[in-house]
């Protein structure tokens, strides 16, 4: 038989094995109680613990039972036999004798300690319980200590009881610690709740938008809250994730503030491909791709998909880490996947709130160079530039700064003395204000949230600035079994002049880094002449001032995501759900350089326009069952179809040379090149899920899925892959010391597969612009050979973890190891030029990734004023190039290559992933360096590998210390592990602006290191001062600049621990806000990236890599680093 016709049966065999279980599914028809008085109860117990009794109880009922260790001895022996008794008659006898009573809340059975002789109600308090940040706690149980009576808080978080004036309050909500408030004869008592650190009952959100109690996971998904990225805010999402999550390796570009970011889960998952996770919000998987970006050659980076996204807006973030966590999202998730969820109505019987957020963020530049200013400007020997011909230069080899009357560029005469603040004069504070207006409520049946948020951003770069507007809707309605979600967004996103990055003309921040210190930067105000053309300051550097001024660049994107989602309860365990998304954007960008420009290779003015439309169309359809029960086991799951849309057209329209001046349009271009493309591709895919469990503390996970792909050749275009994972909470199978709350141990192993993107399999076309009689010549477009016999990379992994919590959630652990291999990664090789192809297309890759994942939580204080909570992280991934497959084997794959060309990111067979590769000192076979006759450092003739680009130790700390109504909130974040090559430092050695040139520059320099003839090298390499240097003799610049092509000397740790986040936040009382119709108002003081307490780098921040793809490790004159600073208020009228 033929492995595919294998294959095929074993998929096969595998639906029918989910589809048969979902089948006996439905024939278990045990029925679910809502009353603790009428659910019927069955128990022949002899000797058992109590804690097993209750669990058997709340199996039979589909109530749980919760209470406190001091109220009940959870491991008290009893014995019962019941048939069909109520379970409210079944806990009486249990409770006997205790001194503890219960009373019911929906589907909770809360026990409390009784109190005989209760006193006679005399009072009414009232209140509101709010989160530690000031955010009302809907659905709070508020109960009498010791008594029967209790309410629970309507959406506003308030609540009212009648109560003796002496009574202590007992407070619970799911995912806080139970508070006890003394009345005191108060009659306004307001509680705010601790988060616990306990995974008792946490809730998370899973693959599909499926919630799941967080205990029966067999695999890691780390869960943020959304005051953790919108208290401080950045205008993309991703920088508000760096040091926050285990294994999550947040890159913050230094491409500007609405600029392309990097996250990356466990390590690169791709040799050359896409490495980036996938973003669901709402259900809605989105297109988070760049727009385009710059390399070190330049570009202007227009952002990604995540600017859109309001922090204001979200509830909660899920990172679904291993394959186990992502594998039902299929090929889509063979990078991890971020799943967010936005915030739903919340009310007060039926009343509508409105929720307003407001706030203000000033960025103030950090000037990281630290250049000499001791010598200036070249001219004629020793001497200050003496004509505007001579100061017509970037050169810093000249005299020293005297404050002599000198010559400059412009033909004016200033004092030779150094401008130190060039860099603070020319760069904005800039500034981002951002309010949101939201409307929610909520009744019986319908939920709705209604937010209206507008972002105005001034960059700190001249006349650059981003908007972005958008509407948030999500609506909930139940119609008997039916229930209707539906979510609309609409984004509307406008940026001016955003900077050019890397390269050379138009970027200003190469121009401001090659000035000299004698230059004052307003002297090269405006920019341009009256004309409108450009001068500059020497020969090659373009004027900053014109680059902000004259260029133009603008550019704009509406995007509109929309869902519905229906699901239809046939019985109170047997449901369906369809769900259709949409993510549509269309993205719009204008940029021209005008005539009269100095140094583009096109001086009378350049144009560049595009227009891209990008659809992402999902549909999907699933039956499922609801956890049903039979004794001790419990199972529920779900098969479901689906069917994945990607439409892309892109239009662009670019040329060089204005005909008429002033006139900036495509049809003004003398030299016009237009190009169309439009590509489409499509998945198809089945998938199943069961979950078994065993007496609530086993559980078992199968999932399954077949994906079928539009863009691979039909005998290799389907792949099945499944999971498997196991979590066993032997905290509550066991008897255990009572130091110990909770303990989970858990495994899983999955695969998951990749495709590639349209067009890969056949050879494309174009049309020359010149004719041959009355046809257009063809050619073939593609510089890559086509492979018609390309097949899904294919990613499995397994993963272990454990999870402790101690002293009744006060510290617990979460660790994790896993080990990834990915195989049959799709990878472009180069090949011979001779082909008449520049790279093929090959299923060659493999490539590993194993490591540890560490977070600890715990409560060092907990007073009744004051609490200390602290949570950190760590994470070290090993990533692999295992192998890059036969034909191509000692070949490495280039990733990206320096301006200056002296250095490359590549990849090497058997190496770490990420390896920088570039000219090294060259050196005898003792490490001596080795000098020319001119004494002048000799290097490597090719590239040598000199250290890592990418990260693999990750680190955070966060601190929360809270007093009465004050909250401090401290974020550190570092990172080890990963070098950067800084071309900045390359040139500014070549140029004579660092500090190292200083040493030699007057008395000479002589290497410390052997001649070619392996001798001990004495060549003096003459300076300023020395007398009589022989003829054809070097110099202290020559020396230099021949270091500059040195790559290993300006290989840097870029290792870093910076102070990422604070924020001081006030929470007012309700009690006075109550007078002014406000429910709740916190306000904050909130400062990101306020000190960079360690780092290795000079002259350049260690977060400065020029790229947001997988080739990191290349800094060049990129944008500079920013602290911020401002205020935060949050108002719920």
């Amino acid at each position: 038989m033929k492995s595919g016709t294998c294959n095929n049966v074993l998929r096969a065999k595998c639906f029918v094995f989910l589809l048969a279980g979902l089948c006996c599914l439905l024939n278990i028809r045990q029925a679910f109680a809502q009353d603790v008085q009428t659910a019927r109860v069955t128990l022949k117990d002899n000797n058992r613990p109590l804690k097993e009794v209750f669990r058997e109880i709340e199996q039979q009922t589909g109530l749980t039972i919760e209470f406190r260790h001091d109220v009940l001895d959870p491991e008290r022996r009893v014995s019962i036999t019941v048939s069909r008794e109520p379970a409210g008659q079944v806990l009486d006898k249990l409770l006997k004798g205790t001194g503890a009573t219960f009373v019911q809340r929906n589907k909770s059975i809360l026990i409390v300690r009784a109190k005989e002789g209760l006193p006679a109600v005399t009072a009414q308090v009232s209140g509101t319980v709010s989160t530690e940040e000031g955010e009302p706690l809907p659905g709070a149980n508020v109960l009498v200590k010791g008594g029967v009576g209790g309410v629970q808080t309507d959406g506003k978080g308030h609540y009212k009881l009648e109560v003796a004036p002496e009574a202590v309050l007992l407070v619970s909500h799911t995912g806080f610690e139970t508070r006890q408030i003394p009345v005191n004869n108060k009659q306004v008592v307001d509680i705010r709740m601790n988060a616990s650190n306990s995974s008792l009952n946490e809730v998370v959100v899973t693959a599909l938008n499926m919630k799941r109690n967080a205990k029966s996971l067999g695999y890691s998904v780390a869960t943020l809250d959304g005051s953790k990225v919108n208290t401080v805010q950045t205008p993309n999402l991703i920088s508000a994730l760096s040091g926050k999550v285990a294994g999550v390796d947040v890159g913050n570009i230094a491409n500007g503030v609405a600029g392309t970011k990097r996250v990356i889960i466990r390590g690169a998952s791709s040799l050359t491909g896409n490495t980036q996770p996938l973003w669901v919000i709402d259900g809605i998987p989105i297109n988070s791709a760049t727009l385009g970006g710059p390399d070190a050659y330049g570009g202007v980076d227009y952002g990604d998909g995540l600017t859109g996204i309001n922090p204001d807006d979200i509830e909660s973030i899920s990172i679904l880490k291993g394959n186990a966590a992502a594998a039902l999202y299929g090929s889509l998730a063979s990078n991890g996947v971020i799943l967010v969820t936005t915030k739903t109505g919340k009310s007060a019987k039926g009343k509508m709130n409105v929720e307003v957020s407001s706030s203000l963020l000033m960025d103030k530049l950090v000037n990281t160079t630290d250049f000499q200013y001791v010598y200036g400007q070249s001219g004629t020997g020793d001497m200050p530039p003496a004509t505007p011909a001579e100061a017509f230069s970037s050169s810093s080899w000249g005299a020293k700064f005297d404050g002599s009357p000198s010559m400059q560029f412009d033909g004016q005469v200033r004092p030779f003395s150094p401008v130190k603040d060039n860099y603070e004069r020319f760069f904005n504070t800039g500034s981002t204000i951002t309010n949101t207006v939201a409307l929610t409520g909520n009744t019986s049946q319908h939920n709705y949230r209604i937010s209206l948020s507008d972002l105005r951003n001034k960059d700190i770069v001249p006349n650059a600035k981003f908007r972005r507007t958008s509407i948030n809707t999500k609506l909930s309605s139940t119609f008997g079994k039916l229930n209707a979600d539906v979510v609309l967004n609409y984004t509307q996103e406008k940026a001016n002049n955003r900077p050019f990055i890397g390269g050379n003309n138009s970027n200003l921040f190469y121009s401001l880094a090659y000035m000299p210190g004698s230059i004052d930067i307003e002297t090269l105000k405006p920019g341009y002449n009256p004309d409108g053309s450009e001068f500059s300051y020497a020969n090659g550097i373009s004027n900053p001032f014109y680059v902000v001024n004259k260029t133009k660049e603008v550019d704009t994107k509406n995007r509109l995501t929309g869902a519905v989602n229906l699901k239809y309860a046939f019985t109170d365990w047997l449901y369906a759900r369809g769900r259709i998304t949409r993510d549509y954007y269309s993205s719009a960008r204008n940029r021209y350089i005008p005539e009269g420009n100095m140094y583009t290779s096109f001086p009378l003015g350049q144009l560049e326009e595009r227009a891209i439309e990008s659809a992402v169309n999902n549909y999907e359809l699933i039956m499922g069952v609801e956890p049903l029960n039979a004794g001790k086991f419990s199972v529920n799951g779900f098969v479901g179809a689906n069917t994945l849309e990607r439409l892309r057209n892109d239009v662009n329209t670019s040329g060089n040379s204005f005909v008429v001046p002033g006139v900036y349009t495509f049809n003004n271009l003398a030299t016009k090149q237009p190009s169309t493309s439009k590509t489409s591709q499509k998945t198809n895919s089945l998938f199943g899920s069961v979950e078994l469990s065993y007496n609530k503390y086993l559980y078992l996970t199968l999932t399954g899925r077949n994906d079928w792909f539009s863009t691979l050749p039909l005998q290799n275009n389907n792949l099945f892959y499944p999971s498997a994972s196991l979590s066993f909470v032997f905290s509550d199978a066991f008897r255990l010391p009572s130091l110990i709350t909770f303990g989970k141990f858990r495994a899983s192993t999955a695969q998951v597969s990749g495709d590639t993107g349209p067009g890969q399999l056949d050879l494309s076309y174009s049309l020359t612009q010149s004719a041959y009689g009355s046809s257009n010549l063809q050619y073939i477009g593609t510089t890559n050979v086509p492979n018609k016999n390309l097949k899904p990379l294919l990613s499995s992994d397994y993963e272990l973890g454990l999870e402790m919590d101690f002293l009744q959630g006060r510290i617990g652990f979460d660790v994790a190891y896993y080990n990834r291999n990915t195989r049959d990664d799709i990878v472009k090789t180069a090949v011979s030029r001779s082909t008449g192809y520049r790279t093929a297309l090959l299923n060659v890759g493999r490539l590993q990734n194993n490591g540890v994942e560490l977070l600890v939580k715990a409560t060092p204080v907990k007073g009744k004023e004051f609490s200390w909570n602290m949570t950190a992280t760590f994470s070290q991934n090993n990533s692999k190039v295992v192998a890059l497959g036969d034909g191509v084997e000692g070949a490495p794959v280039l990733l990206a290559s320096a301006k200056s060309g002296e250095v490359i990111i590549q990849l090497e067979e058997g190496e770490r992933y990420g390896g920088i590769y570039g000219y090294k000192y060259l050196r005898n076979d003792k490490g001596e360096k080795v000098y020319d006759d001119k004494g002048y450092p000799l290097y490597t003739s090719k590239n040598d590998f000199l250290a890592n680009g990418v990260y693999d130790q990750l680190y955070g700390l966060g601190n929360t210390f809270s007093y009465r109504n004050f909250s401090l909130y401290c974020l550190l974040d570092a990172k080890f592990g990963a070098s950067i090559y800084s071309e900045t430092n390359a040139i500014s050695v070549g140029n004579g602006r660092h500090k190292m040139t200083l040493v030699g520059r007057e008395d000479g320099i002589v290497g410390e290191g052997v001649n070619q003839k392996g001798e001990v090298n004495k060549v003096l390499v003459p300076g300023n001062k020395t007398a009589n240097p022989p003829t054809g003799s070097g110099n202290v610049s020559g020396y230099y600049q021949q270091l500059s092509h040195i790559a290993e000397e300006f290989i840097y740790d870029a290792s870093f621990v910076k102070l990422r986040e604070v924020s001081l936040a006030y929470r007012f009382a309700p009690s006075l806000l109550s007078r002014v119709g406000i429910n709740s108002a916190t306000f904050s003081l909130v400062a990101r990236n306020l000190f960079t307490l360690y780092k290795r780098t000079e002259n350049v921040d260690p977060e400065s890599s020029v790229a947001s793809g997988n080739a990191q490790g290349i800094e060049r004159l990129v944008y500079p680093v920013t602290r911020n600073y401002g205020v935060t208020l949050k108002l719920v009228l």
